[in-house]
């Protein structure tokens, strides 16, 4: 095997029966055509380290807090009002207890959601985006305002209950 990487290779390579994860971008191929590196996760053991992430790509660092599939639709409630976990999960249809309390502990470890804990019986938890959680409104915003647009066209994906 070719043991050398090239920009634009990415992969999981064993070497000496440990795992190695990569990837390198090459620049010309970046977001905002910078001159950065897209991602880099520079080869390591996994055994041992956890891969590192070295993120220069703005498009990157968005979704690295945006990204999946429940994380917009936490903040989208959020956005307006304080509210208790069991409100949250009955306006997020079809998520579970258990990523419903992911989303937020990754929220609020990233510093967008507060987490406020008050010492009652019984125990009651409120949530409400910090101020740094409220510049995610224009971008939630312009989601929305995109998703309503493309719903209202003829290329929208019909919806899986009609197929």
């Amino acid at each position: 095997m070719d043991s050398r990487v090239r920009a634009g290779d990415a992969g999981l390579f064993l070497f000496d029966t440990k795992y190695t994860f990569f990837t390198i971008g090459p620049s010309s191929r970046d977001c905002l055509h910078t001159s950065f590196p897209f991602v880099h996760i520079w080869p390591q053991s996994m055994e041992t380290d956890p891969p590192s992430l070295d993120i220069h790509c703005p498009i990157t660092a968005t979704l690295s807090v945006l990204g999946g599939k429940w994380t917009p639709l936490v903040l989208w409630e959020l956005r307006d009002e304080t509210l208790r976990f069991g409100e949250l999960k009955r306006r997020i249809p079809g998520i579970t207890k258990k990523m419903l309390s992911q989303r937020l502990q990754e929220l609020e470890a990233d510093g967008v959601v507060h987490r406020e804990s008050y010492a009652e019986v019984p125990p009651r938890v409120e949530y409400s985006l910090t101020e740094f959680g409220q510049t995610l409104r224009p971008v939630l915003d312009a989601m929305c305002e995109w998703g309503t647009d493309y719903l209202e066209t003829d290329t929208a994906a019909p919806s899986k209950s009609s197929t």
